[in-house]
């Protein structure tokens, strides 16, 4: 059976509830009092709960009629304040206020010019019961601080490569913290830059050279580091730190990046050719970034790209694309043509990638398609590896 207290106080706090998503709400809130079957000592607990807010001019009740006369049939908000101060609840927007107080406390002022906008839009969120998506309550002020000044760091762009706990340590104190609220951390860092929506949390760390542990760069093809050639049959694993002292050997055709794994593996077996092959790992780690220019620098090859058609490999191409621009060099795309896309892969809903004009881009064709309704993703994995010449667009 139902608690008759209890049931009392929900329709009462449902009141408040109500109040603190629309504040300026003009009419009146009302809460009808569901049928309920209560036995008569419930019941009267249930009565003598409404009697009590009605009696301190927190609530007005409203009574049936007829047979139902003598039960309260609604119950009307008249004073919050004691309502409030009856159900020992405190307002939603005190409690938000409070918090972010104590966030911004916390937060360095270098820190704070950086997050002081979306740190607003969190505690307005707080203030109708929710949380800009991140899954944070104001009863957690340590923990949105740390997510804050975790994002703030990542946002600044200065980290270089660092491993994931070392990271989390220097910023937050706790080598485990980012690991354990790693959404939450993406989730504020969304908010402060461009972060594509098909990156997992982890991707998206990565991206920014955060990573559980820096990963080697994997290089098929003639590089030489210091001026020795390295043994890259089929590849071969460098560290982050030797990326600046590597250099193509001779007059290599091309270069070529692949996104994913497997296509990188059957790439420097199958259809290894002359060239140089970059595995990028997913999204490309700045130490993969400076090892693609670094080569692309020391030799006049063309550049091409080949990943998965897609959202997410759309957006690594145009890193990569973008990486290159500074040091004067053009990305190619190789096996990415929509028409491939059309008889090998997979009808989708059309998807908007940039909200800007790539008209101008490599990847500008493959954004409009996507975009289309005839639009259609292929994992790159769907098509056997060949050399870039032979088929890039």
């Amino acid at each position: 059976m139902p608690d008759g207290r209890q049931a009392a106080d929900d329709i009462l706090g449902r009141l408040l509830s109500r109040l603190e998503v629309k504040p300026e709400r003009s009419n009146r809130l009302i809460e009808r009092v569901p049928a309920c079957s209560f036995l008569y000592e419930e019941m009267e607990a249930f009565r003598a709960r409404i009697e009590e807010a009605v009696a301190c001019g927190a609530v007005t009740a409203e009574m049936g009629r007829n047979e139902c006369r003598h039960l309260v049939e609604r119950v009307i908000l008249a004073d919050p304040r004691r309502l409030y101060e009856l159900l020992d609840r405190r307002p939603r927007a005190l409690t938000a206020r409070e918090a972010a107080a104590a966030v911004r406390a916390k937060l360095p002022p270098t820190d704070f010019a950086r997050v002081g906008q979306v740190l607003a839009d969190l505690e307005a969120d707080w203030c109708v019961g929710r949380s800009l998506g991140l899954g944070i309550g104001p009863d957690e002020p340590d923990v949105v601080s740390r997510c804050f000044k975790s994002a703030a760091a990542l946002a600044n762009g200065t980290l270089g490569e660092i491993d994931l706990r070392t990271f989390s340590r220097r910023v937050t104190g706790d080598s485990k913290f980012v690991e354990k609220n790693m959404g939450r951390v993406v989730g504020v860092l969304r908010h402060l830059m461009d972060i594509p929506d098909e990156f997992a949390p982890e991707e998206a760390l990565a991206s920014l050279g955060v990573v559980r542990f820096p990963q080697p760069c994997l290089i098929s093809g003639p590089v030489s580091y210091r001026g020795m050639l390295l043994p890259t049959d089929p590849y071969i694993g460098v560290s982050p730190e030797m990326v600046s002292e590597l250099a193509a050997v001779g007059s290599p055709p091309w270069i070529l990046t692949i996104e994913n794994l497997a296509s990188f593996n059957r790439q420097v077996r199958e259809a290894r050719g002359a060239g140089i092959v970059v595995y990028t790992g997913g999204f490309p780690s700045p130490a993969v970034v400076a090892c693609v220019k670094k080569l692309a620098v020391s030799c006049s090859c063309p550049v091409f790209h080949w990943g998965d058609i897609d959202g997410g490999g759309v957006r690594i191409a145009r890193c990569l694309e973008v990486a290159l621009m500074p040091v004067g060099r053009k990305l190619g795309l190789h096996l990415m043509a929509p028409e491939l896309a059309i008889s090998r892969g997979e009808n989708i809903t059309p998807i908007e990638i940039f909200r800007i004009d790539m008209s101008q881009s490599v990847v500008g064709g493959l954004v409009r398609f996507l975009a289309s309704p005839a639009a259609c993703t292929l994992e790159q994995e769907e098509m056997d590896p060949t050399l870039p010449m032979e088929t890039a667009i």
